[in-house]
């Protein structure tokens, strides 16, 4: 059995190769030695200090919070995740449309307040916007990697070589696909600063602290309203080709523990040893078909996911259409 795996490091520096690495699976999820290669790398350089402490007491006192707290802050143990933060962001989501692979970029977390972070990642940015993020520039060096994600089985870490590391290649083809109409910004790590200051001041009920993203630093972006209104068990969203579902589910569910069938006229949610799930809308288990959608759905082409997000578990469920239409409703 091969315990090594492949993965990129694209410097910023364009007169700079792309370098192939390879390294032990072994450490699994606990000891990702690509997670742990990106903390070494950018936990050099010097950081600016006046400039991130200018930038701290801004998003402080936005937030409410004394800026006078910012020494406290960098002070202390929460100040030690400054240095060698990773910024992830995923380029392709695992699905069971993809079997459940997934493939990420590793950034610097604090390339806003380093010399190096102000060159723009020219390759990589091509590459992010290519998978859907249309708005991001990655700044600084990064790393890509691909790894098996499915909840039912072990996290593993796969090859991801530098042939594949191409605009045009079949997995950056379906990444655009199956990210179109999506938030991709619930698909990216917020920053150490961002994640400090929430510690420090917990969001008002129903706000989240999921920003619009567009630039892969740590510079944290202001807080926006939940995607979920009050009272609300489910959100969708829609283009002429695809319509996204997304619910919250209960802490630690895992995939294997529920039943998500899609049909041409139905989706059918539950939990598998004991029917509707907490907090989803007992619709989707209603009966063997669940919910009956307003439109046909092409069943080959749709997918689920299931990702620990910013507002909690979330089960992501996309819907191809059989024509190009317009939905009014989603259930019909």
């Amino acid at each position: 059995i091969d315990m090594s795996f492949k993965y990129l490091f694209v410097p910023a520096d364009q007169q700079q190769s792309v370098v192939q690495h390879e390294a032990s699976k072994s450490g699994g999820l606990e000891n990702d030695l690509l997670r742990r290669h990106a903390e070494m790398t950018f936990t050099s350089g010097a950081i600016d200090k006046d400039k991130q402490r200018a930038a701290m007491a801004t998003q402080l006192g936005a937030k409410g919070i004394d800026p006078a707290k910012v020494d406290e802050m960098l002070n202390s143990q929460m100040g030690d995740r400054v240095v060698g933060s990773v910024e992830i962001i995923s380029l392709a989501i695992p699905t069971n449309r993809n079997n459940f692979h997934s493939i990420s970029l590793y950034c610097d977390g604090n390339s806003a307040f380093k010399e190096s972070g102000k060159v723009p990642n020219v390759r990589a940015t091509a590459i992010v916007r290519a998978c859907g993020h249309v708005n991001m520039v990655v700044m600084g060096d990064c790393f890509i990697g691909r790894a098996k994600d499915d909840e039912r089985e072990e996290w593993e870490r796969l090859d991801f070589s530098i042939d594949e590391f191409s605009m045009t290649a079949g997995w950056v083809v379906a990444a655009s696909m199956d990210n179109a109409g999506k938030n991709l910004s619930n698909y990216s790590t917020s920053g150490a600063l961002d994640m400090m200051q929430n510690q420090m001041q917990p969001p008002a009920a129903g706000a989240s602290s999921t920003g619009n993203k567009k630039t892969a630093t740590s510079t944290p972006a202001a807080a926006v309203e939940s995607e979920f209104s009050e009272g609300q068990s489910y959100v969708w969203t829609q283009t002429n080709d695809d319509v996204e579902v997304r619910m919250k589910l209960p802490a630690g569910l895992l995939s294997k523990q529920i039943s998500v069938k899609i049909t041409s006229s139905g989706l059918y949610i539950a939990r598998k040893a004991a029917g509707t799930i907490e907090g989803v809308d007992a619709i989707f288990s209603s009966s063997a078909e669940g919910a009956k959608l307003s439109g046909a759905v092409n069943v080959e082409d749709s997918s689920w996911s299931i990702a620990e997000e910013r507002e909690g578990r979330l089960l992501t469920v996309t819907l191809c259409k059989a024509k190009s239409s317009t939905w009014k409703k989603l259930i019909a």
